[in-house]
């Protein structure tokens, strides 16, 4: 084959434009890019890539609201509880208190009632001490009374010591509701009107707490015919 051959090869096989279909339709992709359809089309595969990653983002906030609102959640019920924690302390406390105090109570006073038993036994010992032994007496009846003071002193030692006290105002004492019972009222020009004029019988107190009034005789204002 010579130049003649070579020249009819190519010039029975056409000249460049006879071009495969396939190779067209990649040409006119090219072509296509060329035009700018191609940038368009790849615009749009951004769009949905960014539009996937707002998605993402937004769940991701979703999920840290949803995250924030369950940790305020906490907080106020963690909140509620120790407030609750609190007030059953405090009342807790307060229990306790008044538990103490209640006992104290009991202790200090749970000799009431036989405290109230000893006042007659005390009373009649003053009344025996009060009387002295005469002269012409024999030595039993003076150590006989001898036994008797020594009695009431232990006595008193024992009041003393539990707390048992005696109310037994002066005359001229203000008369006090509290702790004094009024007999009876008489004129007097020796002590002013609703003070004590004489003690009847003494009173005794626990503690605070009152066992017996002093019953008293109270002064009030004189009569004309009086002064």
């Amino acid at each position: 084959m010579g130049k003649e051959q070579i020249t009819q090869d190519q010039s029975g096989n056409g000249s460049h434009d006879a071009v495969p279909d396939e190779i067209k339709s990649d040409i006119g992709v090219v072509n296509d890019a060329e035009n700018g359809e191609f940038v368009h089309s790849v615009d749009e595969s951004d769009q949905s890539e960014t539009f996937d990653e707002e998605v993402g983002e937004l769940s991701l906030e979703a999920q840290l609201a949803a995250m924030a609102d369950e940790i305020s959640h906490l907080k106020n019920e963690s909140a509620e509880q120790f407030e609750r924690f609190q007030r059953l302390s405090a009342e807790y406390t307060n229990y306790q208190k008044r538990k103490d105090v209640e006992i104290q109570k009991a202790r200090k006073f749970s000799i009431d009632q036989f405290a109230k038993a000893m006042l007659d036994v005390m009373e009649s010992l003053d009344q025996a001490c009060e009387s002295e032994p005469g002269e012409n007496v024999s030595p039993e009846f003076v150590a006989m009374h001898e036994g008797v003071e020594l009695t009431r002193k232990q006595l008193s030692a024992a009041f003393e010591r539990f707390g048992i006290e005696e109310v037994n105002p002066g005359p001229g004492t203000a008369f006090d509701a509290n702790f004094h019972q009024a007999m009876t009222m008489q004129p007097s020009t020796e002590y002013p009107p609703n003070h004590v004029s004489e003690v009847f019988r003494k009173g005794y107190r626990l503690h605070d707490r009152l066992l017996r009034p002093a019953m008293v005789i109270v002064a009030s204002q004189p009569t004309e015919e009086t002064e």
